[in-house]
């Protein structure tokens, strides 16, 4: 068995996934899995040693929150290498989005797995935004609108010192509430778009538009419950809601698994999509907002990936 590099990101969570280093380590030698440990001090250095880990064709297993992910999953996929590395992610940040929606969510069967050398492929998200021209991928999820709007907000409270950020269930609240009725007063959204895909095309305005490659967004919200990593496919989802009272009523009808035949929403399916929006937005994939952006195309690399299959069959 091959020595797994564990690139372990501290400062996720807010820096409480330092806490849990030692009970990581104590997993892999409980399942006699060589590893080596290594502790990221930014990111900078969490994508330069994915970089030459890819270049030395090393198994990885990041441990971090979805934006750590993707970044390491980028080297990866970057290197002439990315046929011959397994990938495997353990969920430290705050959502874990992407390690719920792949299955990676359990430790123990991830070890299982990498134990008995189960592997798979999976798709991967790609992104090219203009007018920059750069490419991105994302294993979870791409969006515009409220996403990135109310974030900007909390982020902006954050840096002011105000007491509320500082307990944390209060903060999501007060924060999505301030920050939907201020990107509407605002005029921040809804955002007028033209998407179009195979040859099809529409012009919507939009308060959230998302791209997903797994079905998990928003801290465990089945925004479009049929997307996965291993059918080819980008779900896309279409949000067009028009006040706060009407954006809490669409969420709340997404935690009931009700809001699929809403007039506010709406889905489209396809491996490609091209987005022009009519002013520069920004855009988060996977966590990380790319700003002013104006225009972006969304296809896939299908079965680009190598994961580590979790196994939870005990026997």
């Amino acid at each position: 068995m091959r020595k797994i590099l564990i690139l372990f990101n501290p400062s996720s969570a807010g820096g409480r996934a330092i806490k849990r280093k030692g009970r990581i380590e104590k997993k892999f030698e409980k399942w006699n899995i060589p590893y080596e440990l290594y502790v990221t001090d930014s990111e900078k250095d969490l994508k330069d040693m994915a970089s030459k880990a890819a270049g030395e064709k090393r198994d990885i297993v990041a441990a971090g929150g979805d934006t750590t992910f993707t970044f390491v999953a980028e080297e990866i996929l970057r290197s002439n290498n990315r046929d011959d590395i397994n990938f495997g992610m353990i969920g430290t940040g705050s959502i874990n989005d992407i390690v719920r929606g792949i299955g990676m969510d359990d430790v123990d069967h991830l070890l299982r797995g990498i134990k008995k050398g189960l592997t798979h492929k999976i798709d991967v998200g790609k992104v090219e935004t203009q007018p920059d021209g750069k490419m991105y991928y994302f294993l979870g999820s791409l969006g515009i609108g409220l996403g990135t709007t109310v974030n900007k907000f909390v982020e902006n409270w954050k840096e002011k010192g105000i007491m509320i950020t500082k307990i944390k269930p209060a903060m999501e609240i007060s924060g999505f509430i301030k920050g939907v009725r201020g990107s509407f007063s605002e005029n921040k959204v809804p955002i007028k778009v033209i998407i179009e895909w195979e040859n099809r095309k529409i012009e919507r305005d939009v308060t959230i538009l998302v791209f997903q490659n797994t079905p998990l967004y928003s801290r465990n919200l089945k925004l479009s419950p049929d997307a996965s990593p291993y059918d080819n496919i980008i779900d896309c989802a279409i949000i067009n809601t028009r006040s706060l009272t009407n954006t809490v009523g669409l969420a709340l009808s997404v935690m009931r698994h009700k809001h699929l035949k809403r007039p506010e929403f709406e889905i489209l399916r396809s491996g490609e999509f091209h987005v022009t929006c009519h002013q520069k937005i920004d855009v988060a994939i996977d966590g990380e907002i790319i700003e002013d952006v104006n225009e972006f195309r969304v296809s896939l690399l299908k079965n680009g990936l190598n994961i580590f299959l979790p196994d939870d069959n005990s026997e």
